[in-house]
């Protein structure tokens, strides 16, 4: 009988140390899921979505990113690839002109701009690094259930290339994830998710802080994108309007240009020769330069006479020169040999 107790108190032990386990485990998985869920709702408000178009305003790709400063949106190189326009959609309004500020191919990030306030962002982890094992929290944007999405995983490795670092993870990540956060259980970011290897959601691939940081510390090389949504042909009309704008703006501030370099730095007095020729041909039927211009005739006319008296000296003046009415307030003076002097 003894043994039989002594049996049954370790089985009954046993159940017990089961039932614990289960009520434990039940209770952590119940508060891992209460904090995902906080963490999520915390968030939801820096995330975004991408739509990407080409030329002719249709829809290439789309992706997701998230907001890490005012106005500031950081998301994945591959994300932005060949992107004419572009529309952010956040939780506050839609954005339809977007700037790249940087991108990077090789670390597969890029940096946006956006004209807009009010915007949530999330914070970095700027102390511990992600190691094996961690718990990890992604987030982006499910274009087939047109709604933000949360999943939760685990660090695999991480490895570091150069100055390129990733983490391995098995947090399932979907198509349309490319560019959104990760997460620790702090809520900071240690990572944007780039990719994934398989059909379904096995191995997911993430960029990792170190890269982060770097990219983020390189200078801008600003590009602005067209503005989005607007029709085929309207898109067609304007590129073809800005080209003709472009050259008939450059022709003009080109000329301008080089009048100003003829003027100012080609000396004072090439400035000064156009300016008096410029009054020159203004005036040249004014008043005054009329009456210039009929007193030097006048002088040139006196000139001739007097060498033509001093020339025909033993002639009689009456017959050097002879006087004949013509047309208007002018004479024609003669000297015998048919050479004519006009006098007003």
């Amino acid at each position: 009988m003894l043994g039989k107790c002594n049996l049954s108190k370790k089985a009954i032990n046993s159940l017990i140390l089961a039932l614990l386990g289960i009520l434990f485990s039940n209770a952590h998985l119940q508060a891992e899921k209460l904090l995902v869920d906080e963490i999520f709702e915390a968030a939801v408000p820096c995330i975004v979505q991408i739509h990407i178009y080409d030329e002719t305003g249709e829809f290439l790709a789309g992706g997701t990113g998230f907001f890490i400063g005012p106005g500031k949106i950081l998301t994945c190189a591959h994300v932005m690839e060949d992107a004419h326009s572009a529309i952010v959609v956040s939780s506050i309004k839609k954005y339809y002109q977007i700037k790249i500020l940087k991108m990077d191919d090789d670390m597969d990030l890029a940096l946006l701009m956006i004209n807009g306030s009010g915007e949530k962002s999330l914070p970095f982890e700027n102390e511990r690094v992600p190691i094996r094992n961690q718990n990890l929290i992604a987030l982006g944007y499910d274009f087939e259930e047109h709604k933000n999405a949360v999943s939760f995983g685990l660090v695999h490795a991480v490895i570091s290339y150069r100055r390129f670092e990733e983490i391995i993870n098995s947090v399932p990540v979907f198509p349309g994830w490319s560019g959104g956060p990760l997460l620790n259980l702090e809520g900071c970011v240690i990572g944007v998710t780039s990719s994934t290897i398989g059909d379904g959601p096995m191995v997911a691939f993430s960029i990792g802080p170190e890269s982060i940081k770097g990219f983020l510390q390189r200078p801008n090389n600003p590009k602005d994108l067209a503005y989005a949504r607007s029709s085929v042909l309207w898109s067609v009309i304007l590129e073809k309007l800005g080209a003709f704008w472009r050259i008939i703006s450059g022709w003009i501030a080109n000329s301008v240009r080089r009048i100003i370099e003829f003027i100012f730095f080609h000396g004072a007095l090439r400035g000064a020769f156009i300016s008096i020729l410029a009054g020159i041909l203004v005036g040249w039927r004014s008043k005054i330069l009329y009456m210039l211009v009929r007193a030097w005739k006048r002088r040139k006319a006196i000139n001739k006479i007097i060498k033509w008296s001093n020339g025909y000296s033993s002639l009689e003046i009456g017959s050097v020169l002879e006087t004949r009415p013509n047309k208007g307030k002018y004479h024609s003076l003669s000297d015998g040999r048919f050479t004519e002097i006009v006098l007003d």
